[in-house]
């Protein structure tokens, strides 16, 4: 049965109406690396679906998902055999053009946001900006080369690649790292807020 609701003058809304408002966003994305399939629901419950091939991003987007309110499916793919590289990059630029189809034409959306995301003994701040011009100021120093088999190298290039396609401007300032806490971890909670 399809969804319904009601329409901006208190009247009923036919169901199409109601799926058009739907803030969803989908995108399959296949490179000769990776076959990657993404769905986005801004107006989920935070459930996540991930399934990468790179468990530490799993992870995060379990995060995103859980801690934004909102639901995201992906299923990705890739030449992870080799290292994580392409995978990582190609879900980050499905996920932000997903997102960029989901936001739609804005309205009703704060264009700006920012949330400071303490875990333990270290802090991170993410301010952004759904402006549609694409920017990331990074200041992320994490300690470890590895979060479990993932390149820690690798997590600016994912923002970035989030970025890009998702038209944000992403600042994320690190206050204080520890060695017993993932900067990246903080960074991804914060993204969500």
């Amino acid at each position: 049965m399809a969804a319904s609701g009601v329409g901006g003058n208190g009247s009923p809304m036919a169901p199409e109406e109601s799926a058009v408002s739907s803030r969803l966003g989908e995108v399959k994305r296949v490179t000769k690396e990776t076959d990657v399939h993404v769905k986005i629901n801004l107006d989920g419950t935070g459930v996540a679906n991930s399934s990468t091939g790179i468990p530490f991003l799993d992870h995060m987007l379990d995060q995103l998902a859980s801690h934004g309110l909102f639901d995201v499916y992906v299923k990705a793919t890739g030449d992870t055999h080799i290292d994580d590289h392409h995978s990582n990059e190609d879900i980050a630029l499905a996920i932000g053009t997903a997102l960029l189809q989901a936001l739609g034409d804005r309205k009703g959306i704060n264009r700006f946001g920012h949330f400071t995301a303490p875990l333990d003994e270290a802090a991170v701040e993410v301010i952004l900006d759904l402006s549609g011009r694409p920017h990331l100021s990074c200041g992320l120093s994490i300690p470890t080369e590895r979060v479990g088999t993932y390149d820690t190298q690798l997590v600016e290039h994912f923002f970035q690649s989030l970025v890009n396609t998702s038209g944000m401007t992403l600042h994320i300032r690190q206050f204080c790292r520890t060695a017993r806490t993932s900067e990246d971890e903080k960074a991804a909670n914060g993204l969500t807020f």
